[in-house]
């Protein structure tokens, strides 16, 4: 079957921009479904220092279609926008807890969204808190480990890997984001987990495995994960 461009399911991110575009600031950044897969989340980079052009996580809820529709599912035709605290940049966008989206910030740090969706209403509730991050220079891409239960944030203006212990608001308590450890690599990029819970061995004495671009050296680099800081295994080249 393969890809193919729905009709009618462009939607509108609230941005002003021209052909072509011009960024980073002013411009969308990541996008990805929530975990229960009954929204769509898009990080929005604003322009620091312009009150007019915040930046955002724009919510478009997905609701069962009305009778007579092609698609058993629609999007929301308009975002419910979430505005971080202090932030201004919200990039990579990770899902730690079924209601918690943390967003990386190069202008603050990190971005806290809980969001929480009422049933039967299907209304839509966000808080924000922005986190920084003491001497972060350029904290962009994030991935999220269930091994150790920590999100990892990578600053390739610092050379830096950070092990965040990140958690949603709950009733009686704001969301909450504290640096567990860093670990330096050079200029890391994108980085991701295996997804997995690997069992520990003599050999092998991790509990997860974290891999980073590291375009600077063409290489990729390996962490291992939940043996105290990400310590890094192996740098492996790129021909």
């Amino acid at each position: 079957m393969g890809l193919s461009l729905l009709p009618d399911w462009d939607r509108p991110t609230g941005l002003t921009q021209t052909t072509p575009p011009v960024g980073p600031p002013n411009t969308l950044s990541d996008v990805i479904f929530s975990q229960k897969w009954d929204a769509v989340y898009v990080s929005v980079k604003g322009i620091p220092n312009d009150a007019t052009h915040l930046g955002a996580l724009n919510i478009y809820p997905i609701s069962p279609s009305p009778a007579g529709s092609s698609f058993r599912f629609s999007l929301a035709a308009t975002p419910v926008v979430a505005v971080p605290t202090s932030g201004r940049l919200p990039f990579s966008l990770t899902l730690v807890q079924p209601d918690l989206v943390v967003a990386t910030d190069p202008a603050v740090g990190l971005d806290l969204f809980t969001v929480r969706r009422s049933r039967p209403s299907g209304d839509v509730t966000v808080s924000v808190l922005s986190v920084p991050l003491p001497g972060q220079r350029a904290t962009c891409w994030s991935a999220y480990s269930k091994a150790t239960g920590y999100t990892y944030v990578a600053d390739p203006g610092n050379g830096t890997i950070g092990e965040i212990d990140a958690t949603s608001a709950k009733r009686n308590a704001q969301a909450a984001a504290s640096i567990v450890a860093i670990s330096s690599i050079n200029a890391p990029f994108d980085i991701v987990a295996t997804g997995l819970v690997l069992k520990p061995s003599a050999t092998a004495p991790f509990s997860d495995l974290l891999f980073a671009v590291l375009p600077r050296i063409r290489s990729i680099g390996v962490l291992a994960l939940g043996t105290g800081a990400p310590t890094v295994l192996d740098v492996l080249a790129l021909p």
